[in-house]
């Protein structure tokens, strides 16, 4: 590994319970980490339904069966999860049969589509006070009752820490990492608020997937790579093939 990889630094902005699976990644990889967490995890007190009713538990994110964890001991469910990620979170806490999208909301969409008839019994989708993908109405269009249960919601941050604007001012920050829109959002907006969107032009900024770097608008001109699956193994590609030129004529 060269020296000058070591000297590439990373704003990691993931939410604190997922931050440190990435920084210990990238840290192998030779990179410097700073986490600046852009969302943060709150989880409510409500209490879900029996899982009797219901052919399965469908999970679009890891914070989702943490939630679920929180509030309910069931785990004798058929368990959809939108990828590898939220699938062995599924299994850590003890649910047996997980299926997993490997992918995202379309691609669980087809996956329980593919798997299960709609007359079989309803879903029980645990989700955020905001959930993207809208699974619920692709599922209803074709035949399926899916009950939402809300057990948690991500509140954006609402400033960057005096420490992460004192490295972007100092040109000390050289890849930013993404992993929602949402995130991409509010990174973008926090910026705004800094006066500190000129960072952008020297920035390499690694997306997820399409639909992140697209919130980005063009700020970024062409130093956005995205991971060809949304999935941590792909996003941690891209790093690998980050170069010493991807940072240039900043």
């Amino acid at each position: 590994m060269s020296d000058t990889r070591r000297r590439l630094s990373v704003l990691n902005t993931r939410p604190a319970e997922d931050a440190d699976e990435l920084s210990s990644a990238l840290f192998e990889l030779g990179f410097e980490v700073i986490s600046e967490p852009l969302l943060t995890v709150r989880y409510s007190d409500t209490e879900p339904p029996s899982l009797d009713p219901y052919r399965a538990v469908v999970f679009t994110s890891r914070n989702g069966v943490r939630a679920f964890a929180r509030a309910s001991e069931e785990r004798n469910a058929l368990v959809f999860a939108v990828g590898d990620a939220t699938s062995r979170e599924a299994q850590t806490i003890g649910f047996k049969d997980v299926r997993s999208a490997a992918g995202n909301v379309e691609k669980l969409a087809r996956l329980i589509t593919g798997q299960l008839d709609p007359d079989a019994g309803p879903l029980l989708h645990v989700s955020a006070t905001v959930s993207a993908g809208d699974l619920a109405s692709r599922l209803n269009a074709v035949g399926f009752d899916v009950d939402k249960t809300v057990l948690y919601e991500t509140k954006s941050s609402e400033q960057l820490s005096t420490r992460t604007i004192s490295l972007f001012k100092n040109k000390m920050l050289d890849v930013v990492v993404l992993f929602s829109p949402r995130t991409a959002r509010t990174f973008v907006g926090l910026l705004k608020q800094s006066e500190m969107l000129d960072v952008c032009s020297r920035l390499v900024v690694v997306c997820l997937s399409e639909a992140v770097a697209a919130e980005l608008g063009n700020i970024t001109g062409d130093k956005v790579l995205t991971a060809t699956e949304p999935t941590l193994e792909s996003m941690l590609q891209v790093f690998r093939n980050i170069e010493v030129g991807d940072l240039e004529n900043g």
